[in-house]
């Protein structure tokens, strides 16, 4: 708790510094933009899950698809901890739970409430990229819910599109 506390002071001193550094556009001050611990730890509770499964299955002799499921656990495992966004005065990075895409900010078209980033890629064709770390599949908790929409607030502020 006294960590999701810490990081919300932390988004409301860089949400103040960011608005007063340029009115209009918060271009002027990076911003890291990360789940609350609660999320992340439920993101790496279910791989780890995985993990288990495989030495289970490993324990009765399928060794391929135990080697398959605690390799993909693990990997998840480390990217779920990670997952988030970074944004600085000419990119966005998405950090995913497979992968991580940087999108420059100019070929961003606008941040959608799913949350996901619709963009234009250099060869002209309408991309989407979705935002793993504040998606809520099936609902959230009132805490969760409210940290994600903040959030997803804050990034369509940076980025001047909505």
């Amino acid at each position: 708790m006294k960590a999701d506390a810490a990081r919300t002071a932390r988004t409301a001193r860089t949400a103040r510094t960011a608005r007063t550094a340029r009115a209009g556009r918060w271009h002027d001050v990076p911003v890291n933009l990360r789940p609350l611990t609660i999320t992340l730890l439920a993101n790496v509770f279910g791989s780890v899950a995985l993990v288990v499964l495989g030495v289970l299955l490993w324990l009765q002799n399928g060794v391929r698809v135990a080697v398959l499921l605690s390799a993909l656990g693990l990997w998840l495992a480390v990217r779920a901890y990670w997952v988030g966004v970074q944004a600085d005065e000419r990119t966005v990075r998405v950090k995913g739970l497979l992968w991580s895409r940087t999108i420059p900010i100019d070929r961003i078209k606008r941040i959608t409430t799913f949350p996901a980033i619709s963009w234009t890629a250099p060869s002209g064709r309408t991309r989407w990229t979705p935002i793993y770390a504040f998606t809520e599949f099936g609902g959230a908790i009132r805490r969760v819910h409210a940290h994600n929409t903040q959030t997803t607030d804050q990034l369509q502020q940076w980025v001047g599109r909505s």
